[in-house]
């Protein structure tokens, strides 16, 4: 099972005693029994790439969600295109349907793909232990891209191997079309840019075959003969290092002209339309500090992200274990036990001379390095890289089995435990397709269906998830946003006609690294106390089995008017004006004017012009309506400084 011949089947088509059509019939009934293990807006990405869909139906490219339907630009359109006859014939469960055809499309691929790298037992057990991973199960239902994003994948392998520019380094047209692959994928997922570097790099700097040492002299009849040195062999024609070179970049730039115009049309039209190239940017690491501090913060998401990749990768992601990892030894176990296969396989000599398996290994360590700065993390983005840690590992145990007595045995033994403990998981996820399960099957239909009934049709939502909301009850939604100014966000929402505040504790977030994770639970605090304010908000609906929360919006009286006042003043304040700021500050706290601020700004006013005695109540009183704005407690423990000092002096 672990030798070193290799398979000559090679084709879709498979021998009379091939397993493929028994791998393919099985792996299509896992795939379908499996198919309502998600519904369609459990992501809530998954929804946005249907409503995105949609949008293309219609003709435009906007966000549907949206009270205003701005552009679309943090969505992508490559997986929205390939969803559009499933859009077009309005069901969720043939876009459902399509993330099964794309990974059956894939078996046959990587079944097709690596016929040559293995025998024809490794070939059975890769294609097998990757169709039937749980994860590969679970993703067959979804509406998520990475079952897409990985047919594309293996589709470059394949063009590039059937191209090979190490033995044909003429053919400029393939070339050409493998960047159109590649951009193409980079319209599926962000993350395809990897296959953009990762080919440019590869036609820009490994030699093509023939090319690295001597070069044959051209032919023609008087070709005289070359002189030999003193070994006798041959020495190079002059020119020959730079026509290798020119060849490289003639090779790079066909790649670049498929690849690069089609990947940034999107964020072309992004920026033309919204001057915003893309909203994934905001997945990579804030750097707004300055220097050491911008350093500091890659740093710390960089050193958070290593530490728990291994985990995320070999125990969550290979193993396909079910829910959060075991804390104790066994995630050490389970790390060490995938970990050393696969990286002997990364390593392995044999794999690096194939153009194939060098282009697969330099794409796979720039998928992972890109995922290191990568602020969300979840065991999805280890799937579209999935089929190929098996590729390793396989090749990683052929070549320990090779340097150790009777080791294939065991590592046959080993292959066929792992294999069994994905049946058993697959088992699982089917058994959990057929039941309705709260947060994974079954939207909060109770909270749904009062949103439908009791909310106008025009009203307007805040929420975490705005394209699930849209989904299933037709409200626009807006995004949560954070705010520094408790008055100023709730200004922006009453100007944007928001009605609804919802708190949805039903869906699980996406885990993201540390430096994000404390922003996002700060902020999304900041939202649940400001909810409890009851002059603005008033509890609408509840359910503490859905998880669910709404709160709707009840405007004070007065509260517009002297919020445009209060800005008013804040511009004398920025013309150096204190002292008509103050006055004008202290006769809206006269009015009783209904701003959470008013006091920070009559007290802060004051401290700046000496006037501690008159700041001291307003920031104490700003202070207890805000425990965390840090510029209250700062300026009240500077004013009573001020008062210590004053006493101070009577005193002597």
């Amino acid at each position: 099972m672990f030798g070193q011949e290799k398979s000559r089947n090679c084709v879709f088509r498979a021998s009379r005693h091939s397993p493929l059509p028994i791998l393919f019939c099985a792996a299509g009934l896992l795939y379908f029994l499996s198919l309502d293990h998600y519904y369609v807006g459990r992501f809530n990405d998954d929804a946005r790439h249907w409503l995105a869909a949609r949008s293309l139906c219609s003709g435009a490219y906007v966000d549907l969600a949206h009270p205003r339907e701005i552009p679309l630009t943090h969505q992508l359109p490559g997986y929205p295109l390939l969803l559009l006859p499933a859009a077009a014939a309005g069901s969720m469960q043939a876009a459902k349907a399509a993330s099964l055809l794309f990974l059956l499309a894939s078996l046959l691929l990587l079944w097709n793909l690596f016929g040559e790298f293995f025998s024809a037992g490794q070939r059975t057990l890769l294609t097998g232990l990757w169709a039937f991973h749980p994860s590969t199960a679970e993703q067959s239902g979804s509406v998520m891209s990475e079952p897409a994003f990985l047919l594309f994948s293996l589709l470059i392998l394949k063009k590039f191997q059937s191209w090979s520019p190490e033995s044909r380094p003429e053919k400029m047209r393939p070339a050409f079309t493998l960047g159109l692959l590649c951009a193409f994928s980079a319209w599926i997922r962000p993350q395809g840019a990897v296959w953009i570097a990762a080919v440019s790099a590869y036609l820009l700097f490994v030699p093509a075959q023939g090319q690295a040492g001597a070069s044959p002299t051209p032919p023609g009849p008087r070709s005289s003969p070359r002189p030999t040195g003193a070994s006798g062999s041959q020495g190079t024609v002059p020119g020959a290092a730079e026509g290798a070179a020119a060849g490289r970049v003639r090779r790079a730039a066909a790649f670049a002209a498929g690849a690069f115009p089609l990947w940034l049309l999107p964020f072309l039209r992004n920026w033309w339309t919204a001057n915003n190239p893309a909203g994934y940017f905001l997945e990579l690491p804030p750097v707004s500090g300055e220097g050491l501090g911008a350093v500091s913060t890659v740093g710390r998401l960089f050193w958070d992200q290593l530490s728990h990749y291994p985990s995320l990768l070999f125990v969550e992601g290979f193993w396909g274990w079910p829910g959060e990892p075991p804390a104790d030894f066994r995630v050490l176990l389970l790390t060490t036990l995938a970990a050393v296969p696969v990286f002997v396989g990364f390593l392995e000599r044999q794999g690096w001379k194939d153009p194939v398996g060098k282009l697969l290994r330099l794409y796979v360590a720039l998928y992972l390095c890109l995922h290191l700065f990568w602020v969300n993390r979840d065991v999805r983005y280890v799937v579209p890289i999935l089929p190929f840690l098996f590729v390793f590992c396989l090749q990683g145990a052929r070549s320990i089995a090779g340097r150790m007595p009777r080791s294939k045995y065991l590592l046959a033994g080993a292959a066929a435990a792992l294999f069994g403990w994905f049946l058993i998981a697959d088992a699982g996820v089917v058994r959990a397709a057929r039941r309705r399960r709260l947060n994974e099957n079954a939207p909060p239909e109770r909270t749904l269906a009062w949103v439908r009934e009791q909310t106008p049709g025009d009203a307007i939502f805040m929420g975490a998830y705005k394209d699930f909301i849209y989904l299933y009850s037709g409200r626009k939604a807006l995004r949560y946003s954070s705010f520094d100014d408790p008055d100023a966000w709730y200004f922006g929402l009453l100007a944007q006609g928001v009605g609804y505040l919802w708190f949805d504790d039903y869906h699980q977030p996406i885990n993201v690294a540390s430096v994000r994770r404390e922003e996002r639970r700060r902020d999304i605090e900041r939202l649940q106390e400001q909810a409890q304010n009851s002059g603005r908000f008033q509890l609408m609906f509840s359910d503490s089995e859905e998880a669910q929360r709404i709160f709707a919006l009840r405007e004070p009286p007065g509260f517009r008017l002297a919020y445009e006042r209060l800005r008013g003043i804040m511009a004398v304040i920025d013309q150096g004006n204190l002292a008509q700021a103050l006055e004008e500050l202290s006769r809206l706290q006269q009015e009783r004017a209904p701003l959470i601020r008013l006091p920070f700004y009559l007290g802060t006013t004051a401290m700046l012009l000496g006037r501690p005695g008159q700041a001291l109540a307003p920031l104490e009183e700003a202070a207890r309506r805000e425990p965390a704005f840090e510029a209250a407690s700062n300026n009240l423990r500077r004013t009573r400084d001020m008062l210590s000092g004053s006493t101070g002096e009577a005193a002597r």
